[in-house]
């Protein structure tokens, strides 16, 4: 717990380990405004290179590791379930 006798004033404007809910949301939100526009070229980018990539060449090798299924699994079964949740998340048909 922060004590203010003991340490001071609490620096709202650090990173620390104590969580402020609103802190957190305008620093998010600061983060957001930033960065907004470079974090959607690159997702554009990367959504164009996805797009234009034949799916042998994404699912070349033989095993990597699914964050969906949290195991290795074959590549084609990764790129699979990228498409689902990409496809479930943007409400597009990839």
């Amino acid at each position: 717990m922060w004590n203010f006798a003991k340490d001071g004033a609490f620096p709202h404007d650090k990173v620390h380990s104590n969580y402020v809910t609103g802190v957190i949301k305008e620093m998010c939100s600061d983060f957001v405004r930033t960065n907004g526009p470079q974090i959607d070229a690159t997702l554009e980018s990367v959504f164009n290179k996805l797009k234009k990539s034949n799916a042998d060449v994404l699912t070349q090798g033989k095993q990597t590791f699914c964050p969906f299924k949290k195991q290795n699994v074959t590549a084609s079964q990764a790129y699979e379930e990228a498409l689902i949740f990409l496809e479930n998340n943007t409400q597009n048909q990839i």
